[in-house]
């Protein structure tokens, strides 16, 4: 748009320049005609007219999706039945205590010491049996249950009454011989008894058991629980718009219309007011000489060209636009 404006002011500047060598360019523009009544009038060139207006543009396009939306699940705790309730057989043990025992292992003897004849001449060798405990019965815990389902291994054995056998010792004897031997001579040897001492058990208490009931035992369990199942949903995404400001041409120009103007035995009221103006607006770079030079025209020039005013005078709507008149 700026560029427009600055193009057609280029234009109407230079039209002033190749016109120069004929006549002066106040002749061409801002030529004023007497109209009466202290009124003058003037032709100015009316430019095209642009406004700019807002538009909304579709950068994208409206557009929907399915969107999924995950199950909902809550906890719930459960009471589960670990071990059922069963009967378990507590056993005491058998009691024993231990005797000290003396036992004879050879009879006290004399006899004739005879030269030819040993002690193995004399007696014979025997083994006799000793109980050092005695056989029993016992509970005991082997005995394999049928379809146990139990996670304790201890609780698929059941209780049996077991034989516990006798405990023997063997102990050998010297016994004397059935033969007599003849002796030699009469020297006397005396043999005193021979023992030997043992130990061994004696069942004091027999063993017993009793019944104890064991109540079953439970768990706590935690586990979810599906409240909404998995579902889809349709979601719409609205269209994405940009707001543009566009130019548009309201008005085409190109063509000479008269208007009412500033007579110009009354410019040095406005012009002093005029070039200010126009300096503060970034229009004009001259001096305040109230004088309508060229550096003053191509000023009023530009800004009429930016405002979409007539070109060329000096007319009251640049001065309204210009808040210098009412």
């Amino acid at each position: 748009m700026k560029q427009y404006f600055t193009l057609l002011t280029t234009f109407i500047l230079l039209l002033i320049s190749i016109t120069s060598d004929a006549q002066n360019a106040d002749d061409i523009i801002f030529k004023t005609f007497a109209g009466g009544g202290g009124k003058c009038f003037g032709r100015s060139m009316v430019s095209n007219q642009f406004d700019t207006i807002e538009e909304k543009i579709i950068i994208r396009p409206a557009y929907s999706y399915m969107k999924e939306v995950p199950p909902v699940y809550t906890n719930e705790t459960e009471r589960v039945l670990v071990e059922p309730a069963h009967t378990r057989i507590e056993v005491t043990p058998a009691e024993f205590e231990t005797i000290r025992e003396q036992i004879k292992v050879k009879d006290a003897d004399s006899y004739t010491n005879l030269t030819t004849i040993t002690e193995d001449d004399l007696f014979s060798n025997t083994t006799s049996q000793y109980e050092l405990s005695p056989s029993y019965k016992q509970w005991e815990k082997t005995k394999i249950k049928e379809d146990c389902k139990s996670t304790i291994p201890d609780n698929c054995l059941e209780w049996q009454l077991v034989d516990i056998t006798a405990k023997i010792i063997l102990v050998n004897k010297k016994e004397p011989a059935d033969e007599l031997l003849s002796t030699s001579t009469t020297s006397a040897i005396l043999s005193p008894n021979k023992f030997m001492t043992i130990n061994r058990k004696v069942l004091k208490k027999e063993a017993s058991y009793k019944e104890i009931q064991v109540p079953a035992q439970y768990a706590t369990v935690t586990k979810q629980v599906i409240v909404t199942p998995r579902s889809f949903e349709q979601v719409r995404i609205p269209a994405e718009t940009k707001t543009i400001k566009r130019v548009i041409l309201i008005k085409e120009g190109g063509f000479m219309e008269a208007n009412e103007v500033v007579c110009k035995e009354d410019y040095p009221i406005y012009m002093k007011s005029l070039q200010r103006k126009l300096k503060d607006l970034g229009y004009f770079d001259g001096y305040f000489d109230g004088k309508l030079n060229r550096a003053t025209r191509n000023a009023i020039i530009a800004f009429q060209a930016k405002n979409n005013l007539p070109l060329g005078q000096l007319d009251y709507k640049t001065l309204k636009m210009l808040d210098l008149v009412k």
